[in-house]
């Protein structure tokens, strides 16, 4: 059973969702709106395996929500739901470490299996969002080197490709099924870059890593 949190800004959007999912026979739906108390105890009893996320506009509210369950869930996959197609917005998504991303005008059909290909391990992106990511990707990566490159640490393309998605919140698993690596060798590079950034824990490399992104690229030493 596929069990689905909705968190919203409003209840018209889940409401809208919660008759589009519960006519499926494989998925119960649990409705979450910000500016309502929450009740954990019944999240809990719920235990949800698959969240999705209207992103509306910047909305710190919603982020500590989601923060929050992936704490308490830490198998609970994330799906996003953009009300427009925004780079600022997808990138907050992807620094939530979500496995999904769609657009609002999404049909019924493809939500469904969206959540269903979610649920089962697998990263699904709405036609545009997968371009632009693409994009935005090669851009970031080229950044990370150069940053890094310019501290004296030395780093080639496939420790870019971990420290990326390390960056935002891969597990070693979906780092081996996004690169077609065996999670040993997925390891032994995790382990290597550990120890060209100079930390030992993943939560240091995120950290690391946001800070080096933010600092001005072209600023001089």
């Amino acid at each position: 059973m596929i069990k689905v949190v909705i968190i919203d800004e409003e209840k018209l959007f889940s409401n809208g969702l919660r008759i589009i999912l519960e006519a499926e026979k494989d998925m119960r739906v649990l409705e979450l709106v910000k500016n309502a108390e929450i009740n954990w105890q019944e999240v809990v009893a719920f235990s949800p395996n698959v969240m999705l996320l209207h992103v509306n506009k910047r909305d710190y509210t919603l982020l500590n929500i989601t923060r929050e369950l992936q704490t308490r869930f830490v198998d609970m996959k994330v799906v996003v739901i953009l009300a427009e197609m925004d780079m600022n917005r997808l990138r907050n998504a992807m620094l939530l470490g979500a496995q999904g991303y769609l657009l609002w005008d999404i049909n019924a059909h493809s939500l469904i299996e969206a959540i269903r290909n979610v649920y089962h391990g697998q990263f699904v992106f709405s036609e545009e969002i997968g371009r632009r990511i693409i994009s935005s990707t090669i851009d970031e990566k080229e950044k990370m080197k150069g940053k890094l490159l310019e501290k004296g640490i030395d780093v080639n393309w496939r420790d870019i490709d971990i420290l990326y998605l390390l960056y935002y919140h891969y597990k070693n698993n979906e780092i081996a099924n996004e690169l077609q690596l065996s999670e040993k060798t997925v390891r032994d590079y995790v382990s290597k870059v550990y120890k060209k950034l100079g930390v030992g824990k993943r939560q240091e490399v995120a950290h690391y890593l946001k800070k080096v992104m933010s600092e001005d690229f072209f600023a001089m030493k």
